[in-house]
């Protein structure tokens, strides 16, 4: 299984650039921790919708969201 910290990474190569993420997601995704068994929290279809938003300040708003929904 692919760790969503993959995912994203892989994204350079797709239509959304991680780098085009808040610097702070970008770290905030690289240190989610490793899932062991199951589905991950995050993947990499719910992170695009983010990506995607041209403000940081939306983005971070978007994440925190997305975060507290997921892995709280």
């Amino acid at each position: 299984m692919i760790s969503v910290r993959e995912e994203v990474l892989s994204l350079e190569r797709e239509a959304v650039d991680e780098k085009d993420l808040a610097p702070n997601i970008q770290q905030e995704i690289l240190f989610l921790s490793r899932t062991m068994k199951g589905r991950d929290p995050i993947c990499e279809k719910d992170v695009r919708p983010v990506a995607a938003v041209f403000h940081w300040t939306r983005q971070r708003k978007m994440w925190a969201k997305l975060v507290a929904g997921r892995l709280n």
